[in-house]
C-alpha cells in the first residue's frame, strides 16, 4: 500500500525512520480505513488512511509533522499543500534539514 498524495523520506534517509515510526504508532492497534484512490504499477492500492474517532487522515497527520512532502506530481490538495508550507516554514520535521531532499530524487540518485 503506498499514501496517496504524500511522498515520505526512504529508508535509508534523513528522518525516513521517524516518519515510519510516526506512522506506526498513529495506528498501531487501531482500526483504519482506507479510502482507495489508484493502484500503482506494482498492483499496490494507493489511498488515504484514516484512523481514529473523529476520523484523521494518516496523510495529513505525516505533512503536518513534516515528515512527507505533498507530491503535487499526483495530487493536486490546496489543503495538503498548506499542511506542506506551514511544516516548512516553521522547520519542523525533515524541514529543519537545511537542504532535504525529496525521495524521488533520492531514488533516482540511488
Amino acid at each position: 500500500m503506498r499514501l496517496h498524495g504524500i511522498d515520505c523520506p526512504e529508508k535509508g534517509q534523513p528522518f525516513g525512520q521517524v516518519a515510519k515510526q510516526f506512522a506506526s504508532k498513529a495506528i498501531y492497534g487501531k482500526t483504519v480505513k482506507v479510502d482507495s484512490t489508484d493502484t500503482d504499477r506494482y498492483g499496490r492500492t494507493i489511498g488515504i488512511v484514516w484512523y481514529d474517532e473523529p476520523a484523521q487522515s494518516l496523510n495529513e497527520a505525516l505533512l503536518k509533522a513534516g515528515l512527507a512532502w505533498h507530491y503535487t506530481r499526483y495530487d493536486q490538495n490546496a489543503a495538503w499543500a498548506k499542511l506542506e508550507l506551514a511544516a516548512r516554514t516553521a522547520q519542523i520535521g525533515l524541514w529543519a534539514d537545511k537542504q532535504p531532499v525529496a525521495p524521488w530524487e533520492w531514488r533516482y540518485m540511488q
